[in-house]
């Protein structure tokens, strides 16, 4: 199937609902409980997705993700994600993240530069990560990359190959 044409109907229909669950705001996010939409687990996508509400990937997308609302990643995505707050939970991602607010990660390998308001880091990363307010690196992640944030606290145990800045990011 041509990938662009797929694309074009993802962008007009907005995302693919297989299923629609009821879940929480993502942490640090000031939001009523709201609709989803879910990438079910056997579900490939394969093109950018575009979706206006909170987006669970469970499945694998090969392709960009924008979201108006927050994403949890449970599945893989090989493209940049950019979203409200985004929550990443024994996921695999290859690609930036850019989330407007909260960036929270766990038992998860990223491969990817990312950026946030805050950051809470509990995986792998490869990449460098930003964050205007503050960045914890909790004892069982490894980060392979520079950090920069206002504030930055790093747990006993915490693997990092890299440079640490204290400061805004410009």
């Amino acid at each position: 199937m041509n990938t662009s044409l797929l694309t074009g109907y993802l962008r007009k229909l907005n995302p693919v609902k297989t299923d629609t669950q009821t879940i929480p705001a993502a942490p640090g996010v000031h939001n009523p409980v709201q609709p989803a939409s879910l990438c079910a687990a056997d579900l490939t996508i394969e093109g950018s997705v575009y979706s206006e509400s909170d987006l669970i990937i469970e499945g694998r997308i090969d392709g960009n993700v924008e979201c108006r609302g927050n994403v949890t990643v449970r599945g893989t995505v090989s493209g940049n994600i950019s979203g409200r707050s985004i929550c990443v939970r024994g996921a695999e991602i290859t690609g930036d993240i850019r989330a407007g607010e909260a960036f929270l990660t766990e038992r998860s390998t990223i491969r990817g530069n990312i950026s946030a308001a805050t950051a809470d880091v509990d995986s792998l990363i490869e990449g460098d990560l930003c964050a205007d307010q503050s960045v914890t690196i909790r004892g069982s992640a490894t980060m392979h990359g520079n950090i920069t944030a206002a504030v930055i606290s790093i747990e006993e145990n915490a693997v990092l190959d890299g440079s640490v800045r204290i400061g805004r990011p410009e």
